[in-house]
């Protein structure tokens, strides 16, 4: 079987909603496709089989001069052929004429298939979060906290974050530590600081009118609290009260989840050097 892998063109975009309404009817890369085929710093990758559609992905180079792969989709009737593998194969050899030299994916843990694909690849799992889908909104008085060196220095002494590779999170996205992003996250009165417990948020640059959580360390038994300073803060400074809720996968704060009966998926994250 010929399997042609190809990089797709705004001409490919009816195609390929043929393909994504067939494969996977429900999928959040309708509301994105767009902006995929357009976008500057990446790429769709597309699999075609006698003229037909049969897999996709996406991938950019981040402003952070990392990669970032999404969006990975295969027929049912073409799974098992090493089709995935390609693509993440094409991904990665694009982004290193990029001169990029890290990339980054994520999976849901109970995605069996993509992680028995990503042993074929150069994929490592480098870290496991907890996505809570915790929607009661409630408020508290707080303060943001206007003090970089303190945050950097704990984060930088901080086991927890150590752990987890030294990543932050935006919007299903992971990238490497940079003082900037703290300083703006400073700036825009996004960061709770105790001097023990540490939360950061940002604006979800992909969903207009959302924030994300970027960071959380906290005592477990206070987890739900530190949920609801997340939105005090984002409400604080007039943002939207929209928060995906993302946290290292401790089990003290899987187990906290559980006892308050609040569902939670895990995702796991890979990375990839290239060159």
């Amino acid at each position: 079987m010929e399997i042609r892998i190809r990089e797709a063109s705004i001409k490919d975009r009816e195609r390929i909603i043929a393909f994504l309404k067939e494969t996977s009817p429900d999928d959040y890369i309708f509301y994105v496709l767009d902006a995929w085929l357009n976008d500057k710093n990446g790429k769709v990758l597309i699999a075609e089989h006698e003229d037909k559609v049969v897999a996709m992905n996406h991938f950019y180079a981040k402003d952070t001069g990392e990669g970032w792969l999404e969006g990975a989709r295969v027929h049912k009737d073409y799974r098992g052929q090493g089709i995935a593998t390609k693509l993440a194969e094409y991904s990665l050899n694009y982004l290193a004429k990029m001169n990029v030299k890290k990339a980054r994916l994520v999976t849901n843990s109970k995605n069996i298939a993509a992680q028995k694909h990503l042993t074929r690849t150069p994929f490592k799992l480098v870290s496991r979060w907890i996505h809570p889908h915790y929607e009661t909104q409630s408020y508290v008085e707080v303060e943001p906290w206007k003090d970089f060196i303190s945050v950097e220095n704990f984060l930088m002494q901080s086991q927890v974050f150590a752990s987890v590779g030294r990543v932050l999170h935006v919007y299903y996205s992971w990238f490497d530590y940079n003082a900037s992003f703290l300083k703006q996250r400073i700036s825009n009165g996004e960061v709770y600081f105790n001097g023990e417990e540490l939360l950061i948020i940002c604006p979800s640059h992909r969903s207009n009118n959302s924030m994300s959580i970027s960071y959380l360390e906290c005592n477990p038994v206070k987890l739900l609290d530190f949920f609801n300073i997340a939105y005090s803060l984002a409400r604080k400074n007039d943002q939207a009260v929209e928060m995906l809720f993302m946290i290292p996968a401790l089990d003290e704060y899987r187990n906290k989840l559980m006892k308050e009966k609040i569902d939670f998926s895990e995702l796991l994250l890979y990375e990839a050097k290239i060159g």
